[in-house]
């Protein structure tokens, strides 16, 4: 953990209008059906990582200070 939440949860600094509430739920129902259980609280965190840095693996890099 870092004190930028932006590093620790990337999906929050950089826009994609397609990552969604929606997507990460979807993606929870699909983990339940295969028999995980349903992700909630911190897991559903870390699954919003997880899923935000498998689909943009280019790390976030601030914007350099002028």
């Amino acid at each position: 953990m870092s004190d930028d939440p932006s590093l620790d949860y990337p999906w929050l600094a950089r826009r994609d209008e397609r990552f969604t509430l929606a997507l990460i739920l979807d993606v929870g129902e699909v983990l339940a059906r295969h028999g995980y259980p349903a992700p909630a609280g911190a897991t559903l965190v870390d699954l919003t990582n997880g899923l935000y840095r498998a689909l943009h693996p280019t790390p976030y890099l601030p914007p350099p200070l002028t």
